[in-house]
C-alpha cells in the first residue's frame, strides 16, 4: 500500500506543483484544500496557508528560472501527501477524485541546458538528441 501512496502522491504534487502560478491555481488550491478539510478539518486552514506560500515561491521562481526550487516544492509536496495518505488511507478515494477535476498543468518551458558527449569510431553509429529523434533508414 505505500507504493500506491506514494505514486498518488507523486501525481497529486506533480499536477498541484504544476498548476501553481496559474489561472487554474485557485480551483486546484480549493481541491486539495477540500480533500484535507473532509478528512483533517482541523488542519485545513494551515494547509490553505501553507499552499498559498508554496503558490508565492513557485511564481518567482519560474520567473526567475529558478528550476531547482520549483523540484524542491514538488518534493516537499510530495512528502506531505504521502504523509497524509499514510494518516488517512481512506483519503485515496477522494484525492483521487480531486485530481480528476483538476485541470493538467501546462508544460514549462525548462531553462535547463543538456550537454551530451560520445565518441565513435570505425563504422560505428551514434543517435543523440534532447527531445524527439525519428530515424529512417
Amino acid at each position: 500500500m505505500a507504493a500506491e501512496f506514494e505514486m498518488l502522491a507523486t501525481s497529486a504534487a506533480t499536477t498541484i506543483v504544476g498548476l501553481m502560478a496559474t489561472d487554474a491555481w485557485r480551483q486546484a488550491r480549493s481541491l486539495l484544500a477540500g480533500v484535507w478539510r473532509r478528512n483533517l478539518p482541523d488542519q485545513a486552514g494551515r494547509l490553505e496557508q501553507d499552499l498559498d506560500g508554496a503558490d508565492r515561491i513557485v511564481a518567482v521562481a519560474r520567473q526567475g528560472g529558478a528550476d531547482a526550487v520549483e523540484d524542491a516544492v514538488r518534493t516537499d509536496w510530495r512528502r506531505r501527501i504521502t504523509d497524509f495518505l499514510a494518516e488517512n488511507p481512506d483519503a485515496r478515494d477522494d484525492l483521487r477524485e480531486a485530481l480528476r477535476q483538476m485541470p493538467e498543468p501546462p508544460r514549462q518551458e525548462s531553462n535547463r541546458t543538456t550537454f551530451m558527449y560520445s565518441r565513435v569510431q570505425d563504422f560505428g553509429r551514434n543517435y543523440q538528441t534532447a527531445g524527439n529523434m525519428e530515424i529512417h533508414e
